[in-house]
């Protein structure tokens, strides 16, 4: 599908989704409340954005180097960055051995953070704008989202009035740790059965779903919109 393309179908699911939304009641106390992640969903790919970090400074082999950016062990550079133990400039040396084993050459990590970085304020309004309906609707919703810095680096201005914000430096628990989601869970008031999760990574999506959770794993605006109209229409 071309590139066109592709944003005619954004735009058509979006503009049948607000019309559906202008004509709805607020949604009823018994739909589920929404958790959210931030990068990946609201933002630009995270994904991509690493792959391409890791070709522009050289690595050879960026999807081994992603596997470890997303393991689960709590030891890991990002796992202590994303719960708040290392800053940025330690993590920052701390994969720079991890990528200039993926790569020919040395390699800064500091230079890979600075580009990856950038996805932060790459914001998709379409997904932004869908949220903020159901948050006008009455439906409680939380960002869920595994940091990587505090949480005042976060482009609010551009993002939709959560209910609630547990961002993983601040709470000391980071995705997919199932404490994460029943603390999303309590502080919205509902049990995990009575909540959506979305995430753009299956690895964070498991531990929910096992704590009875529906889940959206997030591939595109127009897919993710398409259940939120039929979760909540």
């Amino acid at each position: 599908m071309s590139d066109r393309n592709a944003a005619v179908l954004v735009w058509r699911q979006e503009y049948r989704y607000s019309q559906l939304m202008a004509t709805k009641k607020p949604v009823r106390g018994d739909v589920p409340a929404l958790l959210v992640d931030f990068g990946g969903v609201l933002t630009a790919s995270v994904l991509e954005a690493f792959v391409n970090a890791c070709v522009a400074v050289g690595v050879v082999d960026p999807h081994g180097f992603a596997a470890e950016c997303f393991s689960s062990d709590s030891g890991t550079p990002f796992a202590l960055l994303e719960l708040g133990q290392i800053g940025a400039a330690e993590f920052a040396d701390l994969i720079t051995p991890l990528l200039s084993k993926q790569a020919a050459t040395p390699v800064d990590g500091r230079d890979w953070l600075e580009l990856v970085r950038k996805t932060t304020w790459d914001v998709e309004q379409t997904m932004v704008a869908a949220v903020d309906r159901l948050i006008a609707r009455g439906v409680p919703t939380a960002l869920v989202s595994n940091s990587w810095g505090p949480a005042a680096d976060y482009p609010w201005e551009l993002l939709p009035k959560f209910n609630e914000v547990l961002v993983s430096s601040e709470v000391g628990i980071r995705k997919p740790d199932p404490q994460i989601y029943l603390l999303a869970a309590e502080r919205l008031g509902r049990g995990p059965a009575e909540c959506l999760f979305v995430d753009d990574v299956e690895v964070n999506l498991a531990p929910a779903r096992e704590l009875g959770m529906h889940t959206i794993l997030h591939r595109c605006a127009v897919d993710t919109i398409g259940e939120f109209a039929r979760v909540y229409g």
